[in-house]
């Protein structure tokens, strides 16, 4: 896996003179909104964002493949970068952050899945996490919905129970019944991040659509050899 990184990162050094005690250096440097580093006796602040990015570069042989890749990651990139315009902390402890991370999967040697896992940090508790997913047709270069990947909107009707028995199963312990009746719904929003291989649909769920965060993403796989009348017949054939 090659990888290209973007970062972009605004950071401030302030040393300190003439400390008279430690507690003293760390509540002043909190004061200009730094953090104090005892062991090298510098207040350190630190503002700005964090993007960082890991890039395909194996992909870009393909002109229609790598112009849809650029465009979903400047589409991402911007919007973190605008509501960091708007809404962002220049406090060093809620330091906001995007990082970008892939994986690649192939179907029929005509079709291209990828897999982008967006983990954004905006001053909250803790990051979010989403999954995006796209399905390139390399024959027609086209970019396929998740809907493209079933037969029919009724098909979510049919996919729906069985995703819930699976995530039913994984949970275990973490099991939120409300979170997961609403999350598992047949509706397009909540089955919009599928990829299909030679073998299998996959299904993404991003924190907080079937299980507590602290469950993470979860991920059902299911055979297709299953799912006849489901699948679009075009990766079952």
């Amino acid at each position: 896996m090659k990888r290209f990184v973007l970062i972009g990162l605004l950071t401030a050094l302030l040393m300190s003179h003439g400390a008279v005690s430690a507690q003293g250096d760390d509540e002043r440097c909190l004061q200009k909104g730094g953090i104090w580093d005892a062991e090298k006796k510098e207040c350190i602040v630190e503002a700005g964002y964090t993007i960082n990015i890991s890039y395909p570069l194996e992909l870009t042989d393909n002109p229609f493949v790598e112009s849809t890749i650029d465009q979903f990651l400047k589409q991402t990139r911007d919007a973190f970068v605008a509501e960091y315009n708007q809404n962002g902390d220049p406090s060093p402890i809620h330091a906001w952050s995007l990082y970008v991370r892939y994986e690649v999967f192939h179907a029929k040697d005509r079709y291209l899945g990828i897999k982008f896992d967006v983990n954004t940090y905006t001053g909250g508790a803790h990051p979010l996490s989403a999954i995006q997913t796209m399905t390139l047709d390399l024959t027609e270069n086209k970019v396929l919905t998740s809907a493209d990947l079933l037969t029919s909107p009724a098909a979510l009707n049919q996919l729906a129970p069985l995703a819930e028995t699976v995530l039913r199963e994984q949970l275990k312990d973490m099991l939120d019944e409300t979170m997961l009746t609403a999350g598992t719904q047949p509706t397009p929003e909540n089955f919009q991040s599928l990829l299909v291989t030679d073998t299998d649909l996959i299904i993404y769920f991003s924190p907080y659509q079937v299980a507590p965060y602290a469950a993470g993403i979860q991920v059902v796989k299911l055979p297709l050899s299953q799912l006849k009348g489901i699948v679009a017949d075009q990766f079952l054939s």
